[in-house]
């Protein structure tokens, strides 16, 4: 049976990892609220990310904490920019740890959100939100899960799981390919390297956007 990408995702019932172990600095943590106001007055982020304040900034909080200096060896910052990302920008991690809040949120949007929002796979999932009104952002967190994922794995996610009618991979599963190096199993990775895919992770962000009360 062929289900809908709304049907899966809201029926999804993952169980849940720990996103992992950070390095993280002292008193360099922001809100989801000041987190969520940055992404709003960002001026090299997108309408399409700016209106979405609340999402960016759940997922924010899901992977890092919230931490400026939060790091897993391979991502970077309160939104967790990828090493190749933060090399785009003619930084070193250290530096771009180092930018202000507002600074790190520009720079994201600028080499991470913009891109990654062109895939296939967020496409899909933008599509179904527009088409139930949002539904009071009840699949959010999965379509931030999906575009801080990047394309890879979100369309593999998307094209080879969820419209193809099947359950996604639970971690060490015979299907499960998760993301442990640049090129992702050389575009084959359907899970990131902590072994969450694109609902499992999504759900996580999801909790965070609902227990802040945060309004676009």
């Amino acid at each position: 049976m062929r289900f809908g990408i709304l049907t899966v995702i809201v029926a999804s019932t993952i169980s849940m990892l720990s996103s992992g172990a950070f390095a993280q600095c002292p008193g360099r943590t922001a809100t989801l609220s000041e987190i969520a106001s940055a992404v709003k007055a960002s001026t090299k982020a997108p309408v399409d990310v700016t209106a979405r304040s609340c999402m960016w900034a759940g997922a924010a909080i899901a992977e890092s904490g919230g931490n400026l200096c939060a790091s897993n060896g391979y991502n970077f910052g309160v939104l967790q920019l990828s090493a190749e990302n933060v090399g785009r920008l003619g930084l070193t991690p250290e530096e771009y740890m180092d930018l202000s809040l507002q600074d790190q949120i520009d720079n994201w949007a600028l080499v991470g959100a913009t891109d990654n929002n062109a895939s296939r796979g967020y496409k899909a999932i933008d599509a179904k939100i527009s088409m139930i009104l949002r539904l009071g952002h009840v699949i959010d967190g999965v379509l931030a899960a999906c575009s801080q994922f990047g394309e890879t794995i979100c369309n593999n996610d998307i094209e080879k799981f969820i419209e193809a009618g099947k359950p996604l991979p639970v971690p060490n599963s015979a299907d499960a390919i998760p993301c442990k190096e640049n090129t992702c199993g050389h575009g084959t990775a359907n899970q990131d390297g902590n072994g969450h895919t694109i609902v499992s992770w999504g759900l996580e962000i999801q909790k965070k956007i609902h227990m802040s009360r945060c309004q676009d």
